[in-house]
């Protein structure tokens, strides 16, 4: 026990200067030592403590499982349920998850209000996921009896609480809760179930902003302190933030990255998470092959673990490839049958102009009256331009159709969603050619071009293509810079180098090996016609254009 109780201490020492998986090693060892199986609990429950921070899943989820029949103390096994619940929320696999922490809510509400308030919280995000309103209900009823909250953490997971239980039945008090449990944790930059649980919340307001902030904040975190796994589940949301925003050379290296650091440490599930990101991307380019080769490999994964969020997310890159291919049987067969709401909401222009292409009224809607309430609660710039871009296809009258497109493009000057911007362009150059004003659809036809060859979302440049040509006008495809020849993980390596990194440096950032660096460093040079660090610098502005695409 003596030896025990020193490798304890080691454990804390480790923990304070973040070295977490040292630390789950210590506690570890030390239940292994202990004298009785409450302590050999105790200790277990503090080293998948250690692991989950440090974004060791697969060890966490061990560790409990071995952790769990030694514990008879009711905080420590509300410690249990807690993370067992929070392991499953960021794989999005939460079969048993609200069962679980509900009930272990109940038994510590009178021991530990903190404590089940967090359970509560946990346990109302998991209900939302599985759209399971008699569970939302049940965790209200049961927080109702709870204290007021009194720290700031407390009113984070509170809000959080609210939010969640709620989204179904009273969207807005939902929406109004989830921001301000976001704005409780924006000042935070250590504790990362905070900063995880508000970078998933600012999926269902719709704050691009947020969602890239606060996973870019663990992932730089993650680096700093080299926890591999917590970088992956970081990563597995900061990807499709990145996607949505137009970052797609970015979001295909965060993707790319999550997979193999995911697939390294055991965590599958993440990396479905990002070979869907990447389909739905590859879907946008016309990459069919590269789309349903990906989306495959994601689907195996969710048959070893059901993943709902990960197979609406398949539907979704399914569906998209199918509208820009021109199958819009097919692709509407895929978005109707999406249910999640963060993909719905993430789906809901390429299920628009699915429904309008297709002539299905109840589908348009469907989708229509989903983008309407986003808009309405959210009152984000690219909610509004997509309920305008809506009214614009389905109006009736040209002049109003004219004037949705105006709204849709005014407000996606401040949207930041650069590939749907050009969808609107495209789609309002093509009914101002149609209305024989082909001077005036140019402009907008050019613009969409230039945009979705920036992105390589090549079929959607064909079309712009050829309705520039339908309207006169002899068009051209624009060279690409240099830079984008890149491949994702050279933009990622280049970047880090242009910030004045050195090999090993970058080599530590990116979890790869020096060598591996300096063989991307040669390829890069080779590929931008440079042969120095300093140069490299000198071009920073081209990589981060490159990043932006």
């Amino acid at each position: 026990e003596s030896a025990a109780q020193g490798l304890d201490d080691a454990a804390r020492r480790a923990h304070t200067r973040g070295a977490y998986a040292t630390a789950a090693n210590a506690y570890e060892k030390a239940a292994a030592l202990s004298a009785t199986p409450g302590d050999q609990g105790r200790r277990l429950i503090e080293a998948a403590t250690e692991a989950w921070l440090a974004g060791l899943l697969p060890r966490a989820a061990r560790l409990i499982e071995a952790a769990e029949p030694l514990l008879d103390d009711t905080n420590q096994l509300a410690d249990c349920y807690r993370l067992r619940g929070s392991i499953e929320l960021a794989t999005g696999a939460a079969p048993n998850t609200v069962a679980i922490l509900t009930d272990a809510a109940r038994h510590t509400a009178e021991v530990d209000p903190s404590r089940a308030l967090e359970l509560l919280a946990l346990a109302g995000e998991g209900a939302s996921l599985q759209m399971d309103a008699k569970a939302a209900a049940e965790i209200s009823r049961i927080a109702s009896d709870l204290a007021e909250a009194e720290s700031d953490r407390d009113r984070f997971f509170a809000r959080l609480l609210v939010g969640f239980t709620h989204l179904t039945d009273q969207p807005d008090v939902a929406m109004t809760a989830l921001n301000e449990a976001i704005d409780y944790a924006r000042d935070e930059t250590e504790d990362v179930d905070l900063m995880l649980a508000a970078g998933r919340a600012a999926f269902y307001v719709g704050d691009d902003q947020a969602a890239l902030d606060f996973h870019g904040r663990i992932m730089k975190r993650a680096r700093r302190i080299a926890s591999v796994g917590c970088l992956a589940i970081a990563g597995s949301r900061m990807a499709l933030a990145e996607m949505q925003t137009g970052q797609w050379g970015t979001g295909i290296a965060t993707a790319q990255e999550t997979s193999r650091i995911a697939e390294d440490t055991g965590q599958l599930e993440l990396s479905a998470h990002a070979l869907v990101w990447q389909a739905v991307v590859a879907a946008w380019r016309g990459e069919e092959e590269r789309c349903r080769q990906l989306s495959q490999q994601a689907r195996e994964i969710t048959m070893r673990q059901p993943m709902p969020f990960v197979a609406d997310g398949i539907r979704w890159a399914i569906g998209a490839l199918e509208l820009s291919l021109g199958n819009v049987s097919q692709a509407s067969i895929q978005l109707r049958a999406v249910v999640h709401p963060v993909i719905m909401n993430a789906a809901a222009l390429d299920g628009i102009e699915t429904a309008v292409l297709s002539g299905d009224d109840a589908e348009i809607d469907r989708w229509a009256r989903l983008a309407e309430e986003m808009a309405t609660l959210t009152e984000k710039p690219w909610a509004k331009a997509r309920v305008a871009h809506a009214n614009a296809l389905t109006a009736t009258e040209s002049a109003a159709a004219e004037k949705w497109f105006l709204e849709s493009l005014d407000e996606h000057d401040r949207s930041g969603r650069s590939f749907e911007a050009a969808r609107t362009q495209l789609a309002f150059g093509s009914f101002l050619r149609r209305q024989r004003r082909r001077v005036d659809a140019r402009g907008h036809l050019r613009a969409a071009l230039a945009l979705f060859d920036d992105l390589g979302a090549s079929p959607w440049a064909e079309r712009a293509q050829s309705e520039l040509r339908a309207s006169g006008e002899s068009a051209r495809r624009r060279d690409p810079s240099t830079a984008t020849d890149l491949t994702p993980q050279e933009i990622q390596v280049a970047t880090f180098v242009a910030q004045g990194m050195t090999n090993r440096e970058v080599a530590a950032q990116l979890f790869l090996s020096p060598r591996t660096i300096d063989h991307h460093l040669r390829s890069i040079f080779t590929k931008l016609g440079i042969t120095s660090r300093t140069e490299l610098a000198a071009i920073s502005g081209e990589l981060a254009l490159a990043e932006a695409e």
